[in-house]
């Protein structure tokens, strides 16, 4: 089951969002070793803020085996503000229909062997309620080839940068119908809604607020 939680509905899911946290450290930190702030077996970075969205894939006994988070770019982001070196244009993007998805993960013993388009076609639903228009991320390289396969092809913003984790690059996902199609064909996935929360927080949420 897909769910999206934010600031107005994250009193629903504490125990889910304890889940991600923790899904957070093994993947980042245990798997592949990132060297990042961990608390109580979770962890948790500077832009876990009350902005952010987090979509999380949760399985039979409401376990978090897959996630991302969302922000929009007119608050402070991982990209902007951390690596904004990543984008060859002088000016970093800030804009309310522009949003950024980081901490995208799966746990690799639990989750789906879909989990990757099931987590895009959840962005994908959630940009169409928000009217975001584009996703920016800084992506290992490995991920973006995943996401290619998926049907939604990224456009990166600049060049491929090796740090000691790996090799990392920014770019970006247009909304757009075709992408949809192609990650419903490629995953073998009929067009039914896959978060199943999104009324909890649309009465309150716009993307005019994020601004």
């Amino acid at each position: 089951m897909l769910v999206v939680v934010n600031k107005f509905n994250k009193h629903l899911y504490v125990k889910e969002m304890i889940s991600n946290h923790q899904l957070r450290k093994r993947v980042f930190s245990d798997i592949l070793g990132w060297d990042l702030k961990i608390i109580d077996g979770m962890e948790f970075d500077q832009f876990d803020t009350v902005d952010a969205y987090h979509i999380l894939h949760l399985n039979e006994f409401g376990q978090v085996d897959g996630s991302v988070r969302l922000l929009p770019t007119v608050k402070p982001y991982l990209l902007g503000d951390v690596f904004s070196y990543l984008i060859d244009s002088e000016e970093v993007p800030r804009a309310s229909n522009i949003w950024e998805a980081t901490r995208f993960c799966a746990d690799p013993n639990m989750s789906p062997k879909n989990i990757t388009s099931v987590l895009l076609l959840g962005m994908y639903e959630l940009a169409v309620a928000l009217g975001i228009k584009q996703y920016l991320s800084v992506i290992d390289v490995r991920l973006e080839r995943k996401i290619k396969a998926c049907g939604w092809l990224p456009s990166r913003l600049g060049r491929v940068h090796t740090i000691p984790d790996g090799r990392i690059v920014s770019n970006s996902l247009s909304v757009g119908d075709t992408y949809y199609i192609n990650m419903l064909q490629k995953a073998n996935i009929p067009p039914i809604p896959m978060l199943k929360n999104l009324y909890e927080i649309m009465y309150k949420t716009n993307v005019k607020e994020a601004a």
